[in-house]
């Protein structure tokens, strides 16, 4: 009874802490006394040794309860430092000293947004205890961060593609941000309790970011080798992805390939691109069209990130 009441006053005292830094919503989760519940319900149902919580949902699949001392540190330094909008603000900035200050100045602060970005997913995996990478917003913030990690190695002269990149990403961070804010401990399904699950998201949101990279290159000027290479780069992540996916589909459900929605078109897109990098001699003399050929191409990753989930499946977001 006394370590239930411990986890409660630490869950209470946890949720007015959090709820004062402003970044937490009433219907965040949190598992206490070995149950999920709201931090509404916590704090306006606590009546000293039990929860007589809203929402109660199965257990959390984890080991060990959620609010650790190490948690509860991290999750009070993300409020601290507003790790929401963070990211998104730094990379404005960021924007905005590419365009006014010398290259010798931004060729140092362009690895800022990786920084924030990558630091921003570390903690929210301390705070959650799984990789955050399930959720339509936690794939927005893996692009953005593969996209940031791009931005250092854009050759000098390309001022104006380390700029529109930095704006895609500033976008994607911002989308990230609305769509989800404070990472909620959610029951996962046993399906995603897996190994498999950062290595085949982290293959597809890292090759779906290269493909931004490559549309990015196409409107911001000509695309010469170095656009080739990232499309070439891209295609094999994407395609090692779709392979891990099987692997795993074949692991966890008994067969290798479902054409599930999102899994066909992820098939689609690595399609798409083969046609490109096929035509890429074909488009030599004809600049324009090239162009218009790489830009136009992201519009199947858009479709299989975003549309698919409009048709359902097992993958939707």
């Amino acid at each position: 009874m006394l370590t239930r009441l411990t986890d409660i006053v630490i869950t209470v005292v946890l949720a007015f802490v959090a709820t004062a830094c402003g970044s937490v919503d009433s219907g965040r989760q949190v598992l206490v006394a070995g149950r999920v519940a709201t931090f509404e319900s916590v704090v306006s149902y606590c009546d000293g040794d039990t929860v007589a919580a809203q929402g109660i949902s199965r257990p959390l699949p984890v080991g060990s309860s959620y609010l650790t001392a190490e948690r509860v540190g991290v999750e009070r330094a993300w409020n601290t430092m507003h790790m929401r909008w963070l990211p998104t603000v730094a990379i404005v900035l960021t924007v905005v000293l590419c365009i006014f200050t010398p290259y010798r100045i931004t060729r140092v602060i362009r690895w800022i947004p990786l920084l924030l970005l990558a630091s921003d997913m570390v903690m929210r995996w301390v705070m959650t205890g799984a990789v955050p990478i399930t959720t339509g917003a936690d794939t927005l913030r893996a692009i953005a961060m593969f996209a940031a990690a791009c931005v250092p190695f854009i050759p000098r002269e390309d001022r104006s593609m380390t700029v529109l990149l930095l704006c895609a990403v500033a976008i994607l961070a911002a989308t990230a941000a609305i769509m989800g804010g404070h990472p909620a401990v959610n029951p996962l399904n046993p399906t995603l309790l897996s190994s498999w699950l950062p290595v085949h998201v982290g293959l597809m949101m890292a090759a779906y970011s290269l493909m931004l990279c490559a549309a990015v290159a196409a409107i911001a000027g000509p695309v010469g080798r170095l656009t080739f290479r990232t499309i070439v780069a891209g295609e094999a992540l994407l395609a090692a992805g779709i392979t891990v996916g099987a692997l795993w589909a074949a692991e966890a459900w008994g067969r290798y390939w479902a054409w599930d929605p999102k899994e066909t078109w992820a098939l689609v897109t690595s399609l798409v691109y083969a046609a490109v990098l096929a035509s890429w001699g074909a488009t030599a003399k004809r600049p324009e069209l090239r162009r218009a050929v790489v830009a136009l191409a992201f519009l199947a990753v858009v479709f299989t990130w975003w549309g698919v989930n409009r048709l359902g499946g097992l993958h939707a977001y």
